[in-house]
């Protein structure tokens, strides 16, 4: 699969991986939801039964689930108007949680 071309929150060009792209640290990413503890370090489609695994203990859930009332905002990426790939810019729920928005590992 071609990789995503897009622009972060200060209109500078990225490339983001699509679907079935195994990440590695450092990669730049619109959303840390698959960054789990039990990661194989694969982006896959919400839908898939992997991204669950991976989602567990992600920067996402661990967004969703702080007391950060922004945190709450990440919910979104699971709506048809996200909030990593919109208005938060990318990776906006792990700088909600203080961790780096490049792909990391938990």
């Amino acid at each position: 699969m071609d990789n995503i071309h897009k622009n972060d929150e200060n209109g500078t060009p990225i490339t983001i991986n699509q679907y079935y792209k195994k990440y590695k640290p450092g990669d730049k990413v619109h959303c840390n939801r698959f960054n789990g503890p039990l990661t194989d370090d694969v982006h896959y489609p919400k839908t898939h039964w992997r991204a669950y695994v991976n989602f567990a203990g992600s920067d996402c859930q661990l967004a969703i689930t702080s007391s950060n009332p922004v945190g709450k905002l990440c919910a979104l990426d699971y709506t048809s108007s996200p909030w990593c790939n919109g208005s938060g810019g990318p990776a906006a729920c792990s700088k909600v949680i203080g961790h780096s928005t490049k792909y990391h590992r938990h």
